[in-house]
């Protein structure tokens, strides 16, 4: 939660509790507060661990970020022609439910000296493989310098003042690039952009001397998709009418 859901609903710290949250751009300390519970559609999440952010980087017209530690107790479904996400229970996303669709296998990476995890797939850019961390959050797509600079994409004048926000801090774009095509599986994508900044998540996952990339999940919403965390793969229909 942000600081102004905090003051407004007077959320008090838990002693002695606190984690690390890691966004893009830096990682803090934060005190966990106490929420009894949330409740997100018909889902209620009872006890959850609640973290207080101070600032408002990620938060400009939010409330605050729910996390992939409630979202992977279900399978995530988008809707495209209803607009709405779908908590389905991890049991009913079976190989016939989806038969045609594309499944992209997604891999864990944990966040180093935490219990944090985040899902990774390989996206292949001018027919090299590179790291991508799917990032729900994410309103843009997000390379770093050693992508830029190795996959041989065309670079863009950023426009003045654009900036990366995170859920700690912001930082400056300091370039804009444009992948002309990249593929997942099956899928493609010509004339993509991304951001390139100084992000201090590529270090927290090791992949500071390695080409990677962030993909926020509008890259996907032209199409239904499913996010099925039990068995690590997204299923992305083909028909972008699919319902």
């Amino acid at each position: 939660v942000f600081d102004s859901l905090a003051r407004q609903l007077d959320l008090r710290p838990i002693p002695g509790r606190r984690v690390i949250i890691h966004g893009v751009v830096n990682s803090e300390p934060a005190p966990l507060v106490d929420i009894e519970t949330i409740n997100v559609g018909d889902s209620t999440w009872v006890n959850p661990r609640v973290a207080h952010i101070s600032g408002d980087h990620a938060g400009r017209g939010l409330d605050g970020i729910l996390g992939v530690d409630f979202l992977r107790q279900y399978a995530v479904g988008f809707s495209r022609a209803d607009r709405v996400v779908r908590l389905y229970p991890p049991e009913l996303i079976s190989e016939r439910s989806y038969r045609g669709w594309n499944n992209i296998p997604l891999e864990t990476d944990s966040v180093r000296q935490s219990k944090a995890v985040l899902y990774v797939m390989q996206l292949t850019i001018r027919n090299r493989r590179v790291k991508a961390v799917l990032d729900l959050g994410a309103g843009v797509n997000i390379m770093n310098w050693q992508a830029a600079e190795k996959l041989g994409v065309a670079k863009i004048k950023p426009s003045k003042g654009l900036i990366v926000s995170g859920a700690n801090d912001s930082t400056p774009v300091t370039a804009r690039v444009r992948a002309e095509s990249m593929s997942t599986g099956s899928i493609k994508w010509r004339a993509e952009e991304f951001s390139v900044a100084d992000l201090d998540i590529f270090s927290v996952l090791d992949l500071a001397d390695e080409p990677a990339v962030i993909l926020g999940a509008g890259l996907f919403t032209q199409r239904d998709f499913v996010i099925d965390f039990l068995r690590n793969r997204m299923l992305v229909s083909n028909n972008v009418d699919a319902r």
